[in-house]
């Protein structure tokens, strides 16, 4: 099941948690802590050892209750008598106590016998429907909307910005105006909209897309970086048959981005790949010293808009 299923204080067991979005990581562990006496509750993480965990698991519980053991790290490893461990716990049992292990080296096998609980980012309609639970005064749909997408779908810091957004409004619904004041865009979702507007030939609309990146401090090379980054996703999503976690593997983001890359329309393979090949030219002078970060920059983005690209 998906973290954002996963019910308050689950049943007793194994569960491994996999992914990498921090705020269903986060909330998985509060779940699982649930009405649990804290002193009941282990954390294990780096210096600690499985079987330190595994001994804890089995330890007397303090008061009423059960025992919860959370290893954050991956102490299991390719460790053979840890795996030997985990075999044990899983046939012997543990009720009433529970065991959850984040991104542990599992094999199939050990999968099937746990219960696992994924955490990753979802999709932009699924992450505003958890998103909208984050303002008790309520958030209209264009608000929620743009939210979601300045954030790139990241719900860790689409909870922080809401504090931010209901301590603005003194408890008060959010609008679309309030957003675009208080939210600044990531950054790799502002180079995203500046390609897409270059691409639907909106130059004007994609200068003040450029403007707002560089007003957040992103340096030249760093921009330069991104934009080729953005433009290798938008053209291995175009010709790939590649599912997008198998691409998002490839460029290590998350799939989150391969989604919005293939949504992208308009330029086609060879078109993208010279743009590709232009970008990287400049950051090649760039970096051999031919020519300043700010100029090399600079001349890629003016022929961008000038669509000087083979």
């Amino acid at each position: 099941m998906h973290a954002s299923n996963l019910p308050e204080n689950p049943e007793s067991g194994v569960y491994c948690l996999v992914g990498e979005d921090a705020f269903f990581l986060s909330e998985a562990v509060r779940k699982f802590s649930q009405n649990t006496d804290k002193l009941n509750i282990h954390v294990f993480d780096k210096g600690a050892t499985f079987s330190d965990a595994v001994g804890s698991l089995y330890s007397f519980p303090l008061g009423e209750g059960r025992v919860v053991v959370i290893v954050k790290d991956d102490l299991m490893g390719n460790n053979k008598p840890n795996h030997a461990m985990l075999e044990d716990i899983i046939a012997g049992g543990i009720e009433p106590n529970v065991l959850v292990l984040v991104n542990p080296t599992l094999d199939s096998k050990e999968k099937k016998q746990v219960n696992v609980v994924i955490c990753d980012k979802l999709k932009e309609a699924e992450c505003a429907k958890v998103a909208k639970g984050f303002f008790a005064a309520g958030i209209d749909a264009v608000a929620l909307e743009r939210l979601v997408r300045y954030t790139n779908g990241d719900l860790m810091r689409i909870k922080n910005e809401s504090e931010k957004l209901n301590a603005y409004t003194k408890g008060g619904k959010v609008n679309a105006e309030i957003v675009e004041s208080l939210v600044c865009e990531d950054a790799e979702v502002q180079v995203y909209n500046f390609a897409n507007s270059l691409i639907a030939g909106n130059n004007a609309l994609a200068i003040k897309q450029l403007e707002k990146l560089k007003k957040r401090g992103e340096s030249n090379s760093a921009m330069l970086s991104m934009l080729i980054s953005q433009f290798r996703r938008m053209l291995h999503a175009s010709i790939s048959k590649k599912t997008d976690d198998e691409l998002s593997q490839i460029f290590k983001v998350h799939k989150f981005a391969i989604q919005k890359a293939r949504e992208t329309r308009g330029y086609g393979a060879v078109k993208l790949k010279g743009i590709i090949d232009m970008l990287t030219g400049y950051e090649l002078k760039f970096k051999s010293g031919e020519m300043s970060e700010a100029a090399a920059f600079d001349a890629a983005i003016a022929r961008l808009l000038a669509k000087e690209v083979n």
